[in-house]
């Protein structure tokens, strides 16, 4: 089209040097451009947008689409699950609406598990939504049915729909294509993809994923190495630790501290194996007599050495002493902290609250009490981390998610203070208690600015509705930050409803 060329080149010269000839168009729209080209009314630059807009009507009349025989497009599979009702449909736009992450997650799971799916004009913005947001992908692709799966196919970066779909088809074909898929990532891949691959085959398959990244082994680079090596330490086992020995004498720093850390988290190790003799040679349980002999009582016996052995340091222990510990006593410290919980029960003959019990009993054992929360930390020991929340201990926040939801609820309140626990109180799947919640509202009211809406559509999901009332009169600490408060309770407010209107909607 020789007319459209010319238009684009006057808009590219400017009226001022070129003007647009009524000849150079289509005699269809040659008379209505004639009119509007010589209304002396208007300037050139608008009678020139008239004839343009004109001139593109004209253009988009009668166009056929592309045709190309080599494009084979299928129909989507028919849909065997029932569309979600008007009002979820509704309440799904007010969520997208706010962005509200965590209320898209609670209504995608009440869809799910109501068996339901959403109307097909809304996959698209799920698509989308999953693109950006991989905790949400698996509920997605359940609730946009076959025609997400079709329509997936049509952008590259919806193509996590149809791995997702496949991996949950059981047939033993369309596993073995998923492990090739998988693989060919592996070797081909991005290095976040290459990294997201070891992880899924370490999940199922650890013995696999260690030989697929001892094969590779020599074609990475360092950094690369320490990062695909700690991947390792989810599944880890015995089976490991032959290879992991071998990477403790790498030549390089990073690798071998890398390979050392994951080594002890295996109790067989050569390392662990050494702590562990240590700690039985110092710490024992001991039968004392007591009423000049007449009754006996069992006690812990902490005999420190005079000095541990140097090679002890060489293994990422430090040399150290401040106001609290002495040098050796720090020393023990690490070592109870290195050495999982299980240890002291086959070495003391006990279960883990006696052992507790008997740390506790005097104040130069009690001090190691913080040492075996960290090592039920380290080694996601539930039982020992259990046991220590009930000890008379400042509770460490990092153990807190191997404890159940309600009893971490209830050290929060008791033990901690508000601005450590809200890393891990946003982690919950339940409501928080009425107390949890005001500890954590209360902070928000005083650092609005810091707690603002981002924070708040996060925590909605866990803000019991019997708190509102009280959202008003929480002090601010400072006046001028009353009217933010203010604000962000009447925000609060419309999340939570939105909440309650979601959790209706699937009733």
């Amino acid at each position: 089209m020789e007319f459209w060329n010319n238009i684009v080149n006057t808009a590219l010269l400017g009226t001022d040097k070129k003007q647009l000839n009524p000849e150079e168009l289509p005699p269809a729209i040659a008379e209505a451009a004639e009119a509007t080209l010589s209304a002396r009314q208007k300037d050139a630059e608008e009678r020139f947008l008239v004839t343009a807009a004109i001139a593109h009507s004209y253009r988009q009349c009668g166009v056929m689409p592309y045709q190309d025989e080599a494009i084979n497009i299928t129909v989507a599979a028919q849909e065997t699950l029932p569309y979600t009702n008007k009002h979820a449909t509704k309440v799904f736009q007010q969520i997208i609406d706010e962005d509200a992450k965590e209320l898209l997650n609670l209504w995608l799971r009440r869809c799910s598990e109501k068996g339901l799916i959403v109307a097909p004009e809304l996959i698209p913005i799920l698509l989308h939504k999953g693109a950006e947001n991989k905790k949400l992908r698996d509920l997605i692709v359940r609730c946009c049915g076959q025609r997400g799966i079709w329509l997936s196919e049509w952008n590259s970066k919806w193509k996590y729909v149809k791995t997702i779909a496949e991996a949950k088809n059981d047939t033993g074909e369309n596993s073995d294509n998923g492990n090739q898929d998988t693989l060919s990532i592996w070797e081909t891949g991005t290095p976040d993809e290459r990294k997201e691959a070891l992880q899924q085959v370490r999940a199922t398959d650890p013995a696999q994923a260690r030989t697929m990244l001892m094969q590779t082994w020599a074609a990475e680079n360092v950094n690369t190495k320490v990062d695909l090596l700690k991947l390792l330490e989810a599944q880890i086992s015995d089976a490991d630790k032959d290879w992991l020995e071998t990477l403790a004498n790498d030549k390089s720093q990073k690798i071998k501290d890398t390979a050392l850390q994951l080594l002890k988290r295996i109790t067989s190790s050569a390392v662990m194996q050494r702590y562990q003799q240590l700690l039985q040679a110092t710490v024992q349980l001991k039968t004392e007599k007591i009423l000049l002999g007449l009754s006996k009582k069992t006690v812990l016996q902490i005999a420190l050495p005079n000095h541990f052995d140097d090679d002890i340091f060489t293994t990422g222990i430090e040399q150290y002493s401040d106001s609290d510990f002495t040098e050796n006593e720090f020393t023990l410290l690490q070592l109870i902290s290195a050495v999982a919980p299980t240890f002291w029960e086959a070495h003391l003959g006990i279960a883990p609250g006696e052992i507790i019990n008997y740390f506790s009993k005097s104040d130069s054992s009690k001090k190691y009490l913080p040492a075996l929360l960290k090592a039920a930390t380290n080694f996601k020991d539930t039982r020992w981390a259990i046991e220590l929340a009930n000890a008379d201990i400042d509770f460490n926040p990092a153990a807190l998610p191997l404890l159940p939801e309600k009893l971490q609820d209830e050290i929060m309140v008791k033990k901690m203070a508000a601005e450590k626990i809200v890393p891990y109180a946003v982690l919950f799947t339940t409501k928080w208690s009425v107390p949890l919640a005001r500890m954590i509202l209360r902070l928000a009211a005083v650092q609005p600015y810091q707690y603002g809406k981002p924070f708040l559509k996060e925590i909605v999901i866990h803000i019991p509705g019997a708190i509102l009332d009280e959202l008003p009169g929480m002090p601010t600490g400072e006046n001028y930050l009353k009217t933010l408060w203010a604000s962000h309770v009447i925000y609060i407010t419309k999340l939570h409803s939105l909440k309650q209107n979601t959790l209706n909607a699937f009733a």
